[in-house]
């Protein structure tokens, strides 16, 4: 990532780090890096003149899912400069899986405790002629306005791209 903070940009290239609450981290995304790792090299960027966006993904809808999620943001807010130049810019995906997805997961993470209960679940049919399953749209919706206002409150100049 060092390499890039001297390249000729022109605040012109984004880049975006995908994020997530610590319990989702700890459960399902074990072998990843760092929360902390990933906003301090957002920073790096940012003081470098590159635009930054953040992408919680996947959202996991569990007991508590709202206070760690708003907490992740306020985490976030804390550790970014106050006073930036450029919008910070959120994609927010909730957690979703094909069946061929979760076979492969099931097939090679044995111990897995990834929420994929298909009786939970809708299943959506999608543009590439493949369904997938995802949460409700009673929990999507809820989900959505949870992370519309909370965005908006914590980060009012951001620009939030989508939340699906």
């Amino acid at each position: 990532m060092d390499s890039l903070l001297n390249i000729e940009h022109n605040g012109n290239t984004e880049i975006r780090f995908t994020i997530n609450t610590n319990k989702a981290k700890k459960e399902f995304e074990s072998r990843t890096s760092s929360i902390d790792k990933r906003v301090d090299a957002s920073v790096k960027l940012l003081k470098a003149g590159y635009p930054i966006g953040f992408i919680i993904a996947p959202v996991f809808i569990y007991e508590g899912y709202k206070e760690d999620y708003k907490n992740l943001l306020l985490d976030l807010k804390n550790k970014l400069p106050q006073n930036l130049d450029l919008p910070i810019s959120f994609e927010v995906i909730s957690h979703r899986y094909t069946k061929r997805a979760k076979d492969i997961i099931n097939e090679i993470f044995k111990e897995n405790t990834l929420p994929m209960n298909d009786n939970e679940r809708q299943y959506k049919y999608g543009q590439f002629g493949y369904g997938k399953y995802i949460y409700n749209k009673q929990n999507l919706e809820d989900m959505k306005e949870f992370f519309l206002k909370e965005i908006k409150e914590i980060f009012p100049k951001a620009i939030i791209k989508y939340i699906i």
